[in-house]
């Protein structure tokens, strides 16, 4: 090669099976060291100066990658939504999906099958609503697989599994809206007809927040005689029907 100054340029490899005339070959497996070197040559005159890299096997590159996906993904835990998340495995490949396309993710160790499967299906969280209890499940160190080529990267996170909506607002429709009555929220007016004074709107009933809506836009405390009153009632943790 022709460098400045009339200088020529030509160039060895430590290593031709690696390196060759700068064309690279990636080794079959680890890293390999190979040191080039330039004689630069000008009127019979010439110096050398040489130069070591490394190059990686394709196996080395997506260990590197899976490693760094590992990091990406972090350690904060999954929270599924109900109503939106059914798998924790498609929750982990739509994380690395923004930055990682040829990842791959599979569920190796589910930990709690009763609310994580082993195919990564969740099972939402539920209990009986009139006990006390915790507001969620927690599953610690559910283990996935993530797999690029020939390589495998284990990562590990806990996962808060929320309540499940239905159950909770069929439990909430046979044991809660029975009790409220119009009794309860009429104030000063005498019949669900003839509405002509502010209500009193209950907040709270049998442990259970109660906030509230109106058809058309009405204010919730002074309503029209057509219009109608809804009780949207919240749970512990927040699910709204």
């Amino acid at each position: 090669a022709s460098g400045e100054n009339g200088t020529t340029i030509t160039w060895t490899s430590s290593n031709t099976d690696i390196i060759n005339n700068g064309v690279v070959t990636l080794p079959e497996s680890g890293k390999v060291e190979v040191k080039l070197t330039a004689k630069i040559s000008k009127n019979g005159v010439f110096d050398t100066k040489e130069f070591t890299v490394t190059v990686w096997s394709q196996s080395e590159i997506d260990k590197a990658e899976l490693e760094e996906a590992a990091s990406y993904l972090g350690s904060s835990p999954l929270k599924p939504i109900y109503g939106t998340d059914t798998n924790v495995v498609d929750m982990v490949q739509g994380r690395l999906s923004a930055k990682y396309n040829d990842i791959t993710v599979t569920i190796s160790n589910p930990v709690n099958t009763d609310y994580i499967g082993n195919d990564g299906k969740i099972t939402y969280y539920y209990q009986d609503l009139s006990q006390a209890g915790p507001n969620f499940a927690a599953v610690n160190d559910v283990t996935f697989t993530l797999t690029k080529g020939n390589e495998t990267k284990a990562y590990s996170v806990n996962t808060i599994i929320g309540w499940d909506g239905a159950k909770v607002s069929a439990w909430l429709t046979a044991n809660i809206l029975p009790q409220l009555t119009f009794e309860q929220l009429k104030g000063e007016n005498t019949t669900a007809e003839n509405v002509t004074a502010n209500l009193s709107l209950p907040v709270s009933l049998s442990n259970c927040a109660i906030t509230w809506t109106a058809e058309e836009g009405a204010a919730a405390v002074q309503l029209e005689n057509s219009s109608v009153l809804q009780p949207v009632i919240c749970t512990p943790l927040p699910v709204s029907w």
